[in-house]
């Protein structure tokens, strides 16, 4: 079955049973061109022409909000970023490129120091989003190397986890490196208590994985390939909001942002992506399974379901 029918489908069954939220786009990154250069091909450089560490837009986000995505070096440098034509065959928005580490095409070795990153907080309607009470992160990614810990989303900072440890992050969207080569979200709410949801499913090199986590405030779920694979309740903390990133943060010279393909330690980064990165997306609310950007292959009984549904609907109108 072609991606646009599943959608249709997924879209159908869901207007049949209840409204579709309201949702709102943060942030929407599909890699598909490079804003500097102009355009984009496998194998091309992710722009920067400045200085190593400065913020070049290069990256452009697809909601309209401004948060572009810069590299952290040009072409040549130890942090060089490319475009790669390694995309998932069921890709759900068409994609054509994703981005990947200098070495990766070639050897598959992993090497320093791949990142993309935002200015900052992640802008909304021209305001930073600061502490989000609701919201989903949506990111496809197949890893050259599957060993050790890789952080396909994360978000700068230390200290904020006073109910966990201190050294970590305010979150992390990431596969980890415990042996277990299991998929984890990782976040700290704004009270410094940690929320966890790992996935069953184990990841293995040069397959694609659709990742998505949801929280509407009161519980935490974690999605791989649009399978729930585990749900957390949050209302243990008595305010579960995202704690904001902080946009006064350094490390060493570097400012805080929100990255893609590593993630961040004791002020330090590391835990980088070696494979690749596609179709990364934030939401302002929990989405629904069904409007995920990966919606799953509809089953037969699911498919008969679903007819049920839709002649019911049309003898009623």
């Amino acid at each position: 079955m072609n991606v646009n029918l599943r959608r249709v489908l997924a879209t159908a069954a869901m207007c049949a049973v209840a409204p579709a939220s309201l949702a709102a786009t943060i942030a929407h990154w599909d890699f598909e061109t490079d804003l500097i250069a102009g355009s984009a091909a496998p194998g091309q450089t992710v722009s920067h022409p400045s200085a190593n560490g400065a913020f070049d837009a290069a990256i452009a986000d697809l909601s309209g909000n401004g948060n572009e995505l810069s590299a952290f070096t040009g072409a040549g440098g130890f942090a060089e970023m490319r475009f790669s034509g390694n995309v998932a065959p069921n890709a759900q928005t068409g994609s054509t490129l994703s981005v990947t580490g200098i070495t990766d095409e070639s050897t598959g070795a992993s090497v320093c120091c791949e990142v993309l990153s935002t200015d900052g907080d992640l802008d909304f309607g021209g305001s930073p989003v600061g502490e989000l009470a609701a919201w989903t992160i949506e990111a496809s990614v197949n890893f050259a190397d599957a060993g050790g810990w890789q952080t396909v989303v994360g978000k700068d900072g230390v200290g904020q986890a006073t109910n966990g440890d201190l050294n970590q992050a305010p979150l992390y969207f990431q596969k980890m490196g415990d042996g277990t080569e299991r998929f984890r979200i990782n976040y700290v709410d704004v009270l410094g208590n940690v929320h966890t949801a790992f996935s069953t499913t184990t990841a293995v090199a040069d397959e694609w994985y659709h990742l998505a986590a949801t929280n509407d405030g009161s519980t935490m779920k974690i999605f791989v390939n649009g399978v729930e694979e585990h749900a957390v309740d949050l209302t243990t903390s008595a305010d579960t909001r995202m704690v904001a990133l902080d946009e006064a943060g350094l490390a060493g010279a570097d400012p805080y942002g929100w990255s893609i393909a590593r993630g961040m330690y004791n002020n330090g980064h590391g835990d980088r992506v070696n494979g690749y990165v596609d179709d990364v997306r934030i939401s302002n609310v929990a989405l629904s399974p069904g409007q995920l950007l990966f919606v799953p292959e509809p089953t037969a009984a699911a498919l008969v379901l679903l007819a049920s549904v839709l002649s019911v609907g049309s003898r009623r109108s």
